[in-house]
């Protein structure tokens, strides 16, 4: 069998439950960092929706994998035995990643007022995930590392 590819360790149980809820925390933890606004916002739609932030990162964790499957094979390429510093290293690449999964996601929203509110804030929304990647590689990393062990 050929190397495994992110989606091949990640995906699977007990890795992606694992991994979901590791990203549902760094969310969490991004959204408590932000203005009231966002906050605010957040949580009113938490009340409609209280499980949204979870089934989100459970929906695109698929796709953003995939998104960065292409910067996993570059990491076994080299020498390299940390891919969670390698992505730290490229940040702007990782935070382009993910916001193309959710430009996507957007893309296909019917709501125009969401797509609207998502367009005007996509602008600063580079800096903001940016902001997040070094904490993201570390828990894609150590579930990678886990992953590989079993």
């Amino acid at each position: 069998m050929s190397d495994p590819t992110l989606a091949d360790m990640l995906l699977v149980p007990p890795h992606f439950d694992g991994l979901v809820a590791d990203g549902q925390r760094l969310v969490e933890a991004e959204i408590d960092r932000k203005g009231m606004t966002v906050r605010t916002a957040v949580r009113m739609v938490k009340k409609i929706k209280p499980t949204i932030v979870q089934r989100t990162v459970r929906e695109l964790m698929p796709d953003f994998l995939a998104e960065l499957e292409p910067c996993h094979a570059e990491f076994k390429a080299t020498d390299g035995n940390d891919f969670g510093a390698y992505l730290a290293a490229r940040e702007e690449r990782v935070a382009e990643a993910v916001l193309q999964v959710a430009d996507r996601r957007a893309e296909r929203i019917g709501s125009r007022p969401i797509r609207s509110a998502y367009s005007r804030m996509r602008a600063r929304a580079i800096t903001e995930v940016r902001s997040a990647v070094p904490e993201l590689a570390r828990i894609i990393e150590r579930h990678r590392r886990q992953a590989l062990a079993d």
